[in-house]
């Protein structure tokens, strides 16, 4: 059986989809045409045959008259019993190629952003909570200003960095809903690469199966055969047995050999192929991976840094409108670092989980 697919899912815009929807509507599209061709296969072929014969109607006559011949009956081939078993064995390794092609493709799908969905979403979720906040800080501001206790420049200031939050919280809103909403495996990427692999081998294996299995022939064939107007015997019956073999069969074999390496080759060395595109995208994120890691230490101390100065401020026993100020533009960049860091930390867990599937 040759099933031809074509993964289109690869030339839409992001959507919601799950690798395993996609798998799952493969497999029953190959199951339904490996049904349908072994259902052919494994079933007796039915024939009826009537014509016009010459017949001599006695012995030693030179004359030979047409008569009529009726034949019915049914035939079977033990060797298409056997193909159809191979094809939907072949049908259940093609899903399991697919299955595995998949997920390896979701993978890519997943992770050519620099930021992952769930990396937006935690950064979102920081500078969301911090919204309400600002607002009140400029609601503050405002009402000092009104009574002299601060300057224009002051709220101007002010407002600048509120609005920084608001374009910064509106750009990881639009970055998230446009990001591909996959579902993928918590599977290493290198087991799931050994599964594609296990399962292309499986596929080219039944098909050799099949292609050696049309060498052979065995059939069983009988039925009722009756020549009218002509002596018969008195059971007008027929039944043989025809064993065939192509003598081809014999150079298959290393044929089908070179077929199962060449196909592994294929697969590996496949320009643009999967393989490919599998191992440059590991490499980069093993790179992010460990710039994510370097950053997320900077971060976490420059964080540390300015909690500390906030909290010196809030303990001074009287605090001036300037003090008050200082700690308000302090609060605005540890808001901005915090996104920051949940981002990361959110972005380094997903490369881990994409890369060794660990939580």
């Amino acid at each position: 059986m040759k099933v031809c697919w074509i993964a289109a899912f690869l030339c839409l815009a992001p959507s919601s989809w799950a690798a395993e929807s996609d798998a799952d509507s493969y497999c029953r599209f190959v199951a339904g045409v490996a049904a349908s061709q072994s259902d052919l296969l494994l079933a007796p072929e039915a024939f009826v045959s009537f014509g016009y014969v010459n017949e001599s109607l006695t012995p030693g006559s030179s004359v030979f008259p047409s008569t009529e011949r009726l034949s019915a009956g049914l035939s079977y081939n033990l060797v298409s019993l056997y193909s159809g078993v191979v094809t939907r064995s072949q049908a259940k390794t093609e899903c399991a190629r697919y299955r595995a092609l998949s997920r390896l493709h979701a993978f890519l799908v997943v992770n050519k952003e620099d930021s992952s969905v769930s990396a937006l979403e935690a950064k979102l979720n920081v500078l969301e909570s911090a919204l309400p906040e600002a607002g009140e800080i400029l609601k503050t501001l405002h009402q000092s200003v009104t009574e002299g206790r601060a300057t224009v420049e002051e709220l101007n200031a002010t407002e600048l960095r509120a609005d920084e939050l608001r374009q910064l919280t509106l750009q990881a809103r639009e970055a998230l809903e446009g990001a591909p909403k996959v579902e993928t495996a918590k599977i290493p990427i290198s087991t799931l690469l050994g599964e594609r692999n296990r399962a292309e081998e499986a596929v080219e294996r039944d098909e050799a199966r099949l292609r050696e299995a049309r060498a052979w022939g065995f059939t069983l064939r009988g039925g009722y055969d009756q020549v009218f107007g002509a002596s018969n015997s008195p059971l007008p019956v027929f039944g043989t047995v025809t064993l065939s073999l192509n003598l081809g069969t014999f150079a298959q074999y290393s044929a089908d050999s070179r077929a199962r390496s060449g196909r592994q080759s294929w697969v590996r060395n496949q320009i643009e192929g999967v393989d490919q595109r599998v191992t440059e995208l590991t490499e980069k994120l093993r790179a992010r991976q460990r710039a994510l890691t370097t950053r997320e230490n900077q971060l976490s101390v420059l964080a540390a840094d300015l909690a500390q100065r906030m909290r010196t401020v809030d303990t001074l026993p009287a605090r001036s409108e300037r003090l008050k100020r200082y700690r308000e533009y302090l609060w605005f960049d540890f808001v901005k670092l915090k996104a920051e860091q949940a981002a990361s930390l959110a972005q380094t867990h997903s490369i881990r989980m994409a890369l060794d599937g660990e939580n």
